[in-house]
C-alpha cells in the first residue's frame, strides 16, 4: 500500500473525495530516467495500492516540490522502494499503468474519509484485539481454522488498522459440524473448503448486531401491519429505532468474505438460523460466539439438492410442506435444522398417503389444521436424525470381513479389527461400512437411532422383501436391495426406499407418520 500525490487531474483543491484511493497502479523503474534502477530488477514491477494521499498543500514545505508536480508521485515503503531501486537517491523516475486490484493486495487498513485525523484501532495500552478476544474465550480451532485460512482473513482478527464483526463457532460446535462430513477436527481443518467455510463466519463491515436485525420492532401501541399502511417506513424515527424492518422490506443481507449474506433476525441474537451465546467487543471490532458452524453442505450445482428438495422432488410435498412450516415456528431459530444445510440430516419422509391416513386417524379435516396445530413441531422433529445414519435394509446374512493389507495401508490406522475402526469414524467411509465392517458398522440386524428431539427409535426387520415396490419409486431408489434382504422398520413405520443421496444428508421415503 502507498499514497499518491495530489497530481491526478480529478483532484479539485485536494478535495480527498476525488482522488485515486482504493485504486491499484502496476509500477516499474525507468531505466531511462536516473540511474539508481536496480541493474538485477530491471523488469521488476509492484503493485501498489492507493490509501493514502501526498497532499500538495501541506505545512511540510517538501510536499509542494514532490506532490504538486506535473507527474504522478508514490510514496513507497523503504521495502517496496528497496525491490526496485537503490535507496542512494530517495527518488527514481517510473513506468506506471493502472490495474485492476487483485483479491490479496492492500488489505492492510481500511478506506478513510478524514486520513488526516485518523486515530489507529488499538492505541491504547490494555486493548485487545479480536485475537486476543478469541483467545480468551477458548475459541481454539475457530482460531486454527482462521490462521489457516490464509492472511487476508486472518488479518481481520489481529490489524489494528480496520474495524472487522465476525462470527466465531465454538470448538464443539465445529466438532460437531466435522463429525457430520464424517471427519474428526483434524481432518476438517485440512479440508479444501475451510478457507470457504471460515470466511463465512466474517462480515465484510463492521456491523451492529441488533440494528442489522431482520424483524420487525413494533413502535408504539400500533401494528406494524398499521404503521406501513399510514406510511411510517420511510420516517426518520423508524430508521433510527429500526422499527418494522420485516414489514417496510429494509432486510439488506450482509454480504462476508465469501461473498454470501448472513441473515440477522430475532433483535441482532439468531445469526444465520444459529442463537448467539453471548458477544464481545474488542478494540478492531466485534465477535458473536456462536453454538454453530453457517455454511452450507450444498455448493456443487450439478450434485443433487438439500435434503427437502431431493424428499420434495420425490412427491413427498405433505412432508415438506409440514418441514417448512415446523422450521418456521423457531422465531428465527431453525427447530429442525434441516432447511439451511449447513449440517447433515437423514429424514424419514412419509408418504402423501401416509399423511391423509394419518389426518383421517386423528381426526383433522384438513392439512391446514394439523400445520396450525401445537402437535407439528413434535411430530415433525420424529422424522429427523442428526448426520448421515444409513438405514439400509435387513440383511440375515450380514458380517464383518477381513480388511486387505492394502485398505489398511490407505487408513493409516494401527489397527486390523472393524470395531476398532468403527469407534474412531471409519464407518462414514462407504467402501469400509458396505464392503467390509458391515456387522461393526451399524448396516445389519436390529439397532436403534436417536431423533433430534432425543428420543431413540429402534430400527428392526419387517416382513417385506426387499425387492417390493422400489420398481414404484425407481427413479429414487439409489440401488437394488441385497439378496434374500427385509425392508427394516423404524417404530412402525416401514422403510420403503432407504437412503436416497442428498447434499446434506440422506432421504428415506416411509410408509407411516411416526407419532
Amino acid at each position: 500500500v502507498g499514497a499518491l500525490s495530489d497530481w491526478w487531474p480529478e483532484y479539485i483543491n485536494s478535495a480527498y473525495e476525488h482522488n485515486k484511493c482504493g485504486t491499484c497502479f502496476e509500477i516499474q523503474c525507468d531505466p531511462n530516467g536516473r540511474s539508481y534502477c536496480r541493474q538485477d530488477r530491471l523488469n521488476t514491477s509492484i503493485i501498489l495500492k492507493v490509501t493514502d494521499r501526498c497532499p500538495c498543500k501541506h505545512e511540510n514545505p517538501s510536499n509542494q516540490r514532490w506532490c504538486c508536480g506535473d507527474m504522478p508521485h508514490y510514496d513507497l515503503s523503504y521495502e517496496a522502494f528497496g525491490e526496485l531501486a537503490s535507496h542512494t537517491g530517495g527518488w527514481v523516475y517510473l513506468q506506471w499503468r493502472e490495474i485492476q486490484c487483485p483479491d490479496a493486495v492492500g488489505l492492510g487498513g481500511e478506506m478513510l474519509t478524514d486520513p488526516l485525523n485518523w486515530t489507529p484501532h488499538c492505541n491504547k495500552d490494555g486493548d485487545k484485539t479480536l485475537a486476543d478476544a478469541a483467545r480468551e474465550e477458548g475459541l481454539t480451532t475457530f482460531l486454527e481454522a482462521t490462521w489457516r485460512a490464509g492472511p487476508d482473513v486472518w488479518d481481520r482478527l489481529s490489524s489494528k488498522a480496520k474495524d472487522s464483526t465476525v462470527v466465531a463457532p465454538t470448538n464443539e460446535a465445529f466438532e460437531a459440524f466435522a463429525a457430520e462430513m464424517g471427519l474428526t477436527v483434524s481432518e476438517f481443518l485440512e479440508e479444501p473448503s475451510l478457507t470457504d467455510i471460515v470466511k463465512h463466519h466474517f462480515v465484510k463491515d463492521r456491523i451492529d448486531f441488533r440494528a442489522s436485525s431482520c424483524s420487525d420492532v413494533q413502535p408504539y401501541e400500533h401494528s406494524c401491519a398499521q404503521e406501513k399502511e399510514w406510511e411510517k417506513c420511510a420516517s426518520p424515527d423508524f430508521k433510527k429505532n429500526g422499527y418494522c424492518k420485516e414489514t417496510c422490506g429494509v432486510c439488506d443481507g450482509l454480504e462476508t468474505l465469501g461473498g454470501e449474506d448472513l441473515a440477522i433476525s430475532g433483535n441482532g441474537t439468531v445469526i444465520d438460523g444459529a442463537k448467539m451465546e453471548r458477544e464481545v467487543v474488542a478494540c478492531n471490532g466485534n465477535l458473536a460466539v456462536v453454538s454453530n458452524v453457517l455454511f452450507s453442505l450444498c455448493k456443487a450445482e450439478d450434485g443433487p439438492g438439500g435434503v427437502l428438495q431431493v424428499a420434495h422432488e420425490a412427491g413427498l410435498k405433505m412432508f415438506t410442506e409440514a418441514a417448512w412450516r415446523a422450521m418456521a415456528l423457531g422465531n428465527g431459530e431453525n427447530l429442525l435444522g434441516v432447511g439451511d444445510e449447513r449440517g447433515l440430516y437423514t429424514l424419514l419422509a412419509p408418504t402423501d398417503g401416509a399423511f391423509q391416513a394419518f389426518l383421517k386417524k386423528f381426526r383433522y379435516e384438513k392439512f391446514e389444521d394439523f400445520l396450525e396445530s401445537k402437535d407439528l413441531a413434535p411430530i415433525m422433529k420424529q422424522h429427523v436424525l442428526k448426520g448421515n445414519q444409513h438405514i439400509g435394509f435387513h440383511e440375515k446374512s450380514c458380517h464383518d470381513l477381513a480388511l486387505p493389507e492394502g485398505i489398511l495401508e490407505d487408513i493409516s490406522a494401527n489397527t486390523t479389527q472393524c470395531e476398532d475402526l468403527a469407534n474412531i469414524g471409519f464407518c462414514s467411509n462407504e467402501w469400509i461400512a458396505n464392503g467390509y465392517c458391515r456387522r461393526s458398522c451399524g448396516r445389519c440386524g436390529r439397532r436403534h437411532v436417536k431423533m433430534i428431539d432425543g428420543q431413540e427409535l429402534e430400527i428392526k426387520e419387517s416382513l417385506i422383501d426387499g425387492e417390493d415396490l422400489l420398481q414404484v419409486f425407481s427413479e429414487y431408489a439409489p440401488e437394488g436391495a441385497p439378496t434374500g434382504s427385509m425392508k427394516v422398520k423404524v417404530a412402525d413405520s416401514v422403510v420403503l426406499v432407504p437412503d436416497i443421496k442428498a447434499c446434506n444428508g440422506l432421504v428415506n421415503i416411509v410408509n407411516k407418520v411416526i407419532f
